[in-house]
């Protein structure tokens, strides 16, 4: 749910540490069985544990694994399939969680949505636990140690390593490294020992006098039965509310787990606590459909974020909610076949030692195939989505947001826009003091058209506001102004775009008569290639953009002539003239305003320069620029606006 619809349940990522708990309490319980066997005690039977675990991991897991490694290279350009083959190499050694760390990703980044292996961190996580684990039980009854106190222990040291880690700022450690997360799987392991060693001393609260004051109160003739009832219904109750709090309060903002975990770790302890008898465990979690969803849980998590994630890479941005909830139904279907048909014949039965070597051997052949299949792009540069587009011009469809840049002083440009702006960012970063407020990708203007304005954010009143407020706070005394105009007027109705000229225009007016203490520099509209994406591939660039890209991608008649390209007088180009002299016109009348010919920069009375002179194109896409055009364009911008880069 989470996954696919995120803003519906915003911690649902807090199943992870319910997992984690769950994993602990189960695995250990059949550790401490053999462990404290009457007829061989002190055994761990280490062999048998992990030929246990390498026959219920590993059969979903290949499965999954070959059919990602399949579809990436049916769907996915080299760009994107490169990564997937080393998160495959990550998944397959149960070092996801290190790469994904390596990678300073953070997991509620925009870019893991482009990731189809990253959930298998936390499998690394879980695994590495029982690398560690059995060992670790096996000392403890060999120095004859007080279980208890050293389980704590270890819990207590491994949740002070993550609460250290997000308190000093290091959250992508503390999410993705092991020993921060061993204390969810072990606090699972504490609770199956209590289990174990204390059941019957569990419940001598019962008979303490405030419980049966208690009880008198709630029961008339409190029997055994209610006594029992009342205390399993108060953990699991609150062991709900707990669960349902951390899903609706805890948010992905940069400080879990950190403390904050313990809502649902503690959440899940009081719900096994409960057992099987409590209201909510006999009613809620043992009803037949929750109970199925609990079997298929395994093969259901390996399957759902693949195909999600596959959605979000082929349509380049967010998919249709439809898409979505097909995705979700078609890993349903494939984790009950997994769950039916393929996990049973190889979990169970005969020959477990020999089954267990097989899969072995085959995840042995995934790993090798996908690093010889990764080997083959050490020579060239190929980059995600998300990766291509923030190291070629800084992003597209970023989210509404504020920055400042890296350069100490005081701002010298505050820099307003959409991704037409943020190209910029990396460049004005690390040359000038400046400060940068970013759209998501669309911009309406003073007035508002509600109908128009119904695609992207839907808080466009909001946005404007926040526009003013951030000039009028901004110490900077000029303004950089640069958007794809041409873009947003196509998205008014038909007969509508000049509401929208009239709407631009009174905006630009309305921020020079306010903010007459600063300088307005209006970026004109540049002129677009939609050509451009195809010379790439034929020219055979190394670096080659995402897939969601291809709608770029037309037929071309003549790439030959690219270094004087000639732009179209085609509709588009023509509306884009339009807007482009309108904003000339008003800058005149307005000392403040001032509007600056992107054109002139890249254009001559031959053509339009689409490559520098290294053969570089300047263009990553149809109108962005590239790091190479924008090491040309941005210099020559902060010239005119009169602002020397400490270069």
């Amino acid at each position: 749910m989470y996954h696919a619809f995120p803003n519906r349940l915003p911690g649902g990522f807090i199943g992870v540490d319910i997992f984690f708990v769950i994993s602990g309490y189960l695995i250990s319980s059949i550790l401490y069985r053999h462990l404290f066997n009457q007829e061989a005690p002190g055994k761990v039977h280490i062999i048998d544990f992990y030929s246990r675990r390498v026959r219920r991991i590993f059969p979903a897991l290949i499965l999954v694994l070959v059919t990602t490694f399949v579809l990436g290279t049916v769907l996915l350009y080299p760009s994107e399939f490169k990564l997937v083959l080393k998160h495959i190499i990550g998944g397959s050694t149960y070092v996801s969680n290190f790469i994904l760390y390596k990678e300073a990703g953070d997991y509620f980044d925009v870019a893991s949505k482009f990731k189809p292996l990253l959930h298998l961190w936390s499998l690394g996580v879980e695994e590495q636990f029982y690398l560690v684990f059995p060992i670790f039980l096996w000392v403890i009854c060999k120095l004859n140690l007080n279980f208890v106190l050293s389980l704590a222990l270890f819990s207590i040291v491994s949740f002070f390593i993550n609460y250290n880690a997000v308190k000093h700022g290091f959250v992508s450690k503390a999410f993705f490294m092991p020993w921060s997360r061993f204390w969810e799987l072990s606090l699972g392991a504490v609770l199956a020992y209590v289990e174990f060693e204390y059941a019957k001393q569990l419940y001598q609260f019962k008979d303490s006098k405030f419980y049966k004051t208690v009880l008198a109160i709630i029961f008339r003739n409190p029997s055994d039965s209610d006594n029992q009832k009342l205390l399993k219904n108060i953990l699991s109750f609150i062991g709900l509310v707990l669960i349902v709090v951390g899903l609706i309060s805890i948010k992905s903002n940069g400080v879990y787990p950190g403390k904050k975990a313990l809502i649902p770790v503690f959440g899940a302890i009081f719900i096994i606590a409960a057992g099987k008898d409590s209201f909510i465990n006999r009613k809620l979690l043992s009803n037949k459909v929750m109970v199925f969803l609990g079997l298929i849980s395994y093969p259901l998590y390996l399957w759902h974020w693949p195909l999600l994630s596959l959605l979000y890479i082929c349509d380049g941005g967010i998919p249709e909610k439809h898409f979505k909830v097909i995705a979700i139904l078609i890993s349903l279907v494939l984790a009950t076949i997994t769950f039916l048909f393929i996990e049973p014949k190889l979990r169970y039965g005969k020959h477990g030692g020999l089954k267990a070597i097989a899969l072995l051997v085959v995840m042995i052949v995934i790993t090798v195939a996908s690093a010889i299949k990764y080997q083959q792009y050490k020579s060239t540069e190929v980059l995600s989505t998300v990766e291509f587009h923030k190291k070629y011009y800084g992003g597209v469809g970023i989210p509404q947001l504020f920055v400042k840049g890296s350069s100490a002083g005081v701002p010298q440009l505050l820099v307003i826009g959409d991704s037409y702006a943020r190209q910029y960012a990396p460049y004005f970063d690390k040359t000038i003091p400046y400060e940068g407020f970013y759209t998501d990708g669309n911009m309406c203007y003073q007035k508002l058209n509600p109908i128009a304005c119904s695609w992207g954010n839907p808080n466009y009143q909001k946005m404007v506001f926040d526009i003013e407020n951030t000039i009028q706070k901004s110490n900077s005394k000029k303004v950089m102004y640069a958007h794809n105009f041409s873009a947003y007027a196509g998205r008014y109705p038909q007969g509508m775009q000049n509401n929208f000229l009239t709407e631009l225009i009174e905006q630009l007016i309305y921020f020079a008569d306010k903010f007459k203490d600063k300088d307005f520099y209006i970026l004109e509209q540049n002129y677009q290639v939609p050509n451009l994406m195809q010379c790439f591939y034929n020219k055979e660039f190394n670096y080659v953009p995402s897939k969601f890209l291809q709608s770029l991608r037309h037929e071309v008649n003549n790439c030959s002539d690219l270094d004087n390209f000639r732009i179209k007088k085609d509709q588009s180009e023509q509306f884009t003239l339009k807007v482009n002299e309108l904003m000339a016109q008003v800058s005149k009348d307005r000392e403040n305003l001032h509007f600056i010919k992107m054109r002139d920069i890249t254009c001559n009375k031959n053509g339009c320069k689409l490559f520098d002179k290294n053969n570089h194109p300047i263009f990553s896409d149809i109108g962005h620029l590239s790091i190479w055009g924008r090491d040309i364009v941005a210099p020559i911008l902060l010239n005119r606006i009169g602002i020397n880069p400490n270069i």
